[in-house]
């Protein structure tokens, strides 16, 4: 009698659990990765709230609207003083107290970078970190290009879990998060 070639019912079993374990690990590792990039933009909302915390608590000033920011030499442009940070947060205008905030943080050696640089730091996900006063009530911290998945851990975390309200808000606008879906954070100060 001939034997049959072919897998056996064990066998098939054993290479089903394994692709299982495989499969598991890859997910479980695509969410300690969606966890961390959630966390390091919610560091980097501390460490900037931070920054300009201390600022206001060294100066008496928001930084970029400091009307005595020549106090880091008379090249520096000062803000206006009147306790907002005017100019869009993700403005490329140098003028605009919204990009002043970074020199003069960067000045007050709150925050690392060269000293003549009005930029706005790229956060770990490859947008940008804005700081305005505009569009909102008081002033807010943003952060573009935050996929939908890092988003919700961020609102869980800290706010409501609805983008349109708390102290985290969204665009585009609406109740929830969608994951395949950018958008940007504006976190309360």
């Amino acid at each position: 009698m001939q034997q049959q070639a072919g897998f056996t019912l064990v066998e098939i079993a054993i290479v089903l659990v394994i692709i299982g374990l495989l499969l598991t690990g890859v997910m479980k590792g695509q969410e300690i990765i969606t966890n961390a990039k959630a966390r390091n933009i919610e560091n980097s909302f501390k460490q900037v709230s931070a920054a300009i915390y201390t600022y206001q608590d060294r100066y008496f000033a928001l930084p970029g609207d400091d009307k005595k920011a020549t106090r880091f030499g008379t090249s520096i442009t000062k803000g206006d003083g009147n306790g907002k940070i005017e100019g869009k947060f993700d403005s490329n205008s140098q003028s605009n107290e919204s990009n002043l905030v970074w020199l003069h943080l960067r000045n007050a050696g709150l925050i690392a970078g060269a000293k003549d640089d009005y930029t706005q730091p790229s956060n770990a996900l490859g947008g940008i970190i804005g700081i305005s006063s505009e569009n909102f009530k008081g002033t807010f911290i943003g952060f573009t290009n935050i996929p939908g998945k890092v988003a919700t851990i961020i609102e869980a975390h800290m706010d409501d879990g609805i983008r349109k309200s708390g102290s985290i808000l969204a665009e585009p606008s609406g109740d929830f998060y969608e994951d395949g879906e950018i958008y940007s954070l504006y976190f309360a100060m």
